[in-house]
This record gives structure tokens, C-alpha cells and sequence, in this order.
């Protein structure tokens, strides 16, 4: 099968695929996911050395269980909740949410990931703006309850549907949406006040 006709095909076939010994496949898979995925995880770990090893590690597991993935589950939603069970385990110790709280990296995510979605919109004049802009959403991220800032990075940096997140966390679909509903309405109200105060 040529490189064109795989980069056109589904996750879920290309899993498939792999699964029937084309190995090309599974580059194709790996090579779709692996920059989300790592920054999802260095968004939580603040660590990048951390963030490769268990980059490398997740993809072991879903090689690992691919013969046990489900054909009609979604790909994306399967390898996020090894993913997010490998965090669970690496923080086993801790609580998750506290760690991403604690550790998350403000010079990864700016106020482009905001503006991607409509939800918040801010005009970037200059470059001492847009270091402004980023520090304070970096202090309205951090003020986030955990379990909106788990909802918001699934969708924000997964790019996450609301049942895909639902079956990920295992709370019900109108929990995520309520989740993700919340976190918008904080972090607008918070970046609105945040701006507006520094300016």
C-alpha cells in the first residue's frame, strides 16, 4: 500500500493493518499522534526527558494490547486512556490533577490554543503582549479546578470530542460538557480580569 493511500486511511485501519504485519502502518499511525500526545504529556509532567520515556512507553502498551482493541471503539479514544493511565501510574503516589496543576509548563501553550476554538479571543499587538497575554493564562490555568483543567488539556491539546473525553475520565458525557462548559467560563472571566488589570 503506498505512503498516500495510508496517510488517507483511518486510524482504526491502519491499527488493523499493523495488527496483519504492515508495519508500515503503525509509522503512519505513530507519526499522526505522537506530537499531540507528547505534549499532553509534557503539559502534565513539565519534564521532557520524563515526557519521551513515557511517550515511548504508552506506545509500547498500545503495541503491546493492540490485538485486544475493539474495531468499532475509536483509536484516538483507546490510546489517550492508556496514556492517561500511565500518568495515573507514574503519579500513583500524588494526585494526578495536583501535578498537572503544580507542573504545568506556561511556555507551551499560548493564547492561540484559545483563539482555535472561538471561546476566547484576544488581539496580540506585540510581542511584550503576547508574554503578557501568556502569563496570565498560565495564572487562570493554575486556578482552574483539577478536573476542568483534566477536561480542557483532553480537548485543547488530544482534540478530544466531549465522548471521547467522557469515555477517557469515565464520567458521563454531559459531565464533560459541563466540565468544558465551566472551564471556558473561568478562564474568560479570569483572562478578562487578568488583562484588564495589567493594563
Amino acid at each position: 500500500m503506498s505512503s498516500i493511500t495510508l496517510n488517507d486511511t483511518s486510524d482504526e485501519a491502519l491499527l488493523a493493518q499493523y495488527i496483519d504485519g504492515d508495519i508500515a502502518s503503525f509509522t503512519v499511525l505513530y507519526e499522526r499522534h505522537k506530537g499531540a500526545m507528547y505534549r499532553y504529556l509534557l503539559r502534565q509532567v513539565h519534564d521532557e526527558r520524563l515526557s519521551e520515556d513515557l511517550l515511548q512507553d504508552i506506545w509500547s502498551k498500545i503495541i503491546m494490547h493492540s490485538d485486544g482493541f475493539v474495531a468499532k471503539a475509536k483509536f484516538s479514544t483507546w490510546a489517550y486512556r492508556i496514556a492517561r493511565n500511565s500518568l495515573i501510574d507514574h503519579f500513583r503516589h500524588k494526585r494526578v490533577q495536583d501535578s498537572i496543576i503544580e507542573q504545568f509548563d506556561d511556555t507551551q501553550i499560548g493564547i492561540e490554543q484559545f483563539e482555535k476554538t472561538n471561546e476566547l479571543s484576544f488581539e496580540v499587538d506585540n510581542e511584550l503582549q503576547r508574554m503578557r497575554q501568556k502569563k496570565a493564562l498560565k495564572r487562570c490555568l493554575e486556578k482552574l479546578p483539577p478536573h476542568l483543567l483534566e477536561a480542557f488539556l483532553l480537548k485543547e491539546e488530544g482534540n478530544m470530542s466531549g465522548q471521547q473525553i467522557s469515555d477517557i475520565i469515565d464520567a458521563s458525557y454531559e459531565a464533560v460538557k459541563s466540565r468544558l462548559r465551566y472551564a471556558y467560563q473561568q478562564l474568560r472571566t479570569c483572562l478578562q480580569l487578568n488583562l484588564s488589570i495589567n493594563e
